[in-house]
């Protein structure tokens, strides 16, 4: 999923479309307050929630019965992660990206698929799904990520009034960019 249109509803209605237990994958808030708040309103309807921090609980997750993952990956990686990130143009920038979505793919051998939901009028929305890859293993790394980016970039083009363009998307610059910049002001 992406930061785009009514991404909570998606979440919320999960657990009752799909036959399989929904757990989305989270980051958890510094604000404590705040970050209980949103546990308890994402896991009203059945959601359970995964940590980013905790691996091991990832991992007795896959252990148990089936499940549908959700993570919502269009944002920025932190500060200092330039070098980690998988770098693909996205809306004609070079854009920095989370790359979970391909890790846990590949890790764990699921396949990958898009949640596009769309606002049709006000407190209507629709769930699309669209599979971007169902054998990770066979893919070559930063692929997965760049289906995801290119089917968000199609969707944001058509109706760009529904992402969330508070991210700051671009506030990374591509390593090699970051030379390039910093050779041209020693030249100045």
């Amino acid at each position: 999923m992406s930061h785009y249109a009514n991404w909570e509803w998606g979440t919320q209605v999960a657990s009752k479309f799909f036959m399989h237990r929904p757990v989305t994958f989270y980051k958890p808030l510094s604000n404590e307050y705040f970050d209980d708040y949103l546990r308890r309103c994402r896991m009203k309807q059945g959601m359970e929630l995964c940590s980013i921090y905790k691996p091991k609980l990832l991992q007795r997750l896959t252990d148990e019965p089936p499940k549908a993952y959700f993570l919502v990956s269009d944002q920025s990686p932190g500060p200092g992660k330039e070098k980690k990130a998988y770098w693909v143009k996205f809306l004609n920038q070079n854009t920095a990206c989370l790359h979970g979505i391909e890790s846990y793919a590949k890790l764990f051998d699921l396949p990958v698929f898009y949640a596009d939901v769309q606002r049709i009028k006000r407190g209507h929305y629709t769930i699309e799904l669209e599979e971007i890859c169902t054998y990770p293993e066979n893919t070559r790394r930063g692929e997965i990520t760049a289906k995801y980016m290119k089917k968000l970039e199609d969707i944001i083009l058509k109706k760009p009034d529904d992402w969330l363009w508070s991210h700051k998307r671009w506030k990374l610059k591509k390593p090699d960019e970051m030379l390039t910049d910093t050779f041209s002001r020693k030249l100045d």
